[in-house]
């Protein structure tokens, strides 16, 4: 069939080795798939302004951008964070938003998990010494059993519940806070808890939210001031939920032992301040195997294609 602006769709600022999946889905519901890069809403702006849909990966579609589609119905986000999608403003223009609030669940769990151990172990510590030419497991001091650990687990949806399934063998106590879950049946050493037992006795604590206007910035400096035991702070959700630069003061005076950060407020630009021994980063790849990634391409071309046939999607975005 001929092609034509009126059917084509962009892939928007993506990272893939080619867009063979997207393509495959999206041709055979009659549409032509091309890609989109721009750093900037107004070069960005050239490329899409008559696109009939989007898939948006990394690209801040903000008012001043989308009031200017001439052609789009649909935005598919393939991912849990919609953030960077003015989803009120798409709504106003026409433009039906989706994204995929639950994928790679697993990976995510496993990686926020590994590099929990990684960390408490001190590996990094002893493959430095190692590495340099000393062999001598007394240049890293002794840790902490786990055994007799406390872990905080803060926020108990499918990831926060795999990463809490995958550190249960491995320590003493589990606690536990969620906004929502009142009750909490997982068995014996996980209970419910309050912020503030999680801040005074938790020797690592995990971060498994969303990024909301009340979770933005929930560890800041009172939060790690309130931290009694110097605990270790994993992040694989969403880097906004931390406070940089109050991070960075927390690890300087001693508050905290050490972070783990596979995502970072403003990613991917990376703070001077946390380029440090006792920092773990990894670059927003917890969610990233093989399967995950087809599942995510297959799912939200899909998504798109049901939009543009007027159908709802499967996960509108809130």
């Amino acid at each position: 069939m001929p092609h034509s602006a009126a059917k084509t769709v962009h892939v928007v600022n993506h990272e893939y080795a080619d867009l063979s999946i997207e393509r495959d889905i999206l041709a055979r519901a009659g549409y032509r798939v091309e890609e989109a890069f721009g750093d900037t809403a107004e070069t960005l702006l050239e490329s899409i302004r008559d696109s009939v849909g989007i898939v948006c990966i990394y690209a801040q579609l903000n008012e001043a951008l989308v009031s200017q589609l001439t052609a789009c119905r649909a935005i598919s986000r393939p991912g849990v964070g919609y953030d960077m999608i003015d989803v009120a403003a798409c709504r106003r223009h026409g433009i039906e938003v989706s994204y995929l609030p639950s994928y790679g669940d697993g990976e995510v769990a496993t990686h926020g998990a590994a590099m929990a151990l990684a960390m408490h172990q001190k590996l990094l510590d002893h493959y430095r010494q190692t590495t340099a030419g000393v062999w001598d497991f007394k240049r890293v001091p002794p840790v902490k059993s786990l055994k007799v650990s406390t872990l905080g687990v803060i926020g108990l949806g499918r990831i926060g519940q795999a990463f809490l399934e995958r550190m249960r063998p491995f320590v003493g106590e589990i606690l536990v806070f969620d906004p929502v879950k009142t009750t909490l049946d997982l068995g014996p050493a996980v209970r419910l808890a309050t912020l503030e037992e999680i801040y005074a006795s938790a020797d690592i604590i995990s971060l498994h939210c969303p990024l909301t206007a009340q979770t933005r910035h929930m560890l800041d400096a009172a939060a790690f001031a309130r931290m009694h035991n110097n605990p270790l702070i994993i992040n694989v959700s969403r880097g906004g939920l931390i406070d940089t630069p109050a991070l960075i003061e927390a690890l300087e005076n001693g508050q905290l032992r050490g972070a783990a950060l596979d995502v970072l407020e403003d990613e991917p630009t990376m703070a001077r301040g946390l380029m440090r021994d006792d920092v773990l980063l990894t670059p927003h790849t917890a969610w990233r195997s093989r399967e995950s990634e087809a599942e995510i391409r297959t799912r939200s071309s899909e998504e798109l294609v049901r939009m543009l046939a007027g159908e709802p999607p499967l996960n509108r975005a809130p």
